[in-house]
């Protein structure tokens, strides 16, 4: 009964996650205490407290609160690329095909860090970086699905 309580906590949805990760946030690097809150909550749950932070994200089948960010993102992105919210995004792509996938985007060029960590310059890079195999997944349902098998560390600051 407990894990099921504890879950539910630690499992906000997409809107609890960036409200708390937002980029101004996370330039001054409280991405770390912001993690220690579900590095605390996990340690005190029944028969979880001798594990390793890493080793109890893996039993309770959850991840950094980082990388629920960026799926987020990615996901977000890929929901107004294909017009499934009312956010329209305006599309640059790059029309090469050397590496990744084939509807890669622009990332424009940025001289202050309000673009910088504004959503269409950070999730660029990693949208970028996905296989033409999980951008052009054809529902959301198969995107997240595929989306949780790529490794995404090297957009994260905290990897396990």
């Amino acid at each position: 009964m407990g894990f099921l309580t504890s879950n539910c906590f630690l499992q906000q949805g997409p809107s609890h996650t960036l409200e708390v990760l937002t980029p101004a946030i996370m330039k001054l690097n409280f991405t770390h205490k912001i993690e220690s809150v579900q590095r605390y909550f996990t340690k005190r749950l029944f028969g979880l407290s001798k594990l390793s932070y890493c080793e109890r994200l893996i039993s309770l089948d959850l991840d950094t609160l980082e990388r629920r960010r960026l799926i987020y993102d990615l996901v977000f992105c890929y929901k107004m690329i294909h017009g499934l919210c009312d956010i329209y995004l305006t599309v640059d792509y790059a029309y090469r095909n050397t590496r990744g996938n084939s509807l890669k985007h622009n990332k424009q060029f940025c001289s202050t860090d309000v673009r910088t960590y504004f959503f269409s310059s950070r999730v660029i890079d990693a949208r970028n970086s996905l296989s033409n195999d999980v951008v052009k997944s054809p529902s959301v349902c198969m995107f997240k699905n595929r989306l949780h098998n790529v490794n995404l560390d090297r957009f994260l600051t905290i990897t396990y």
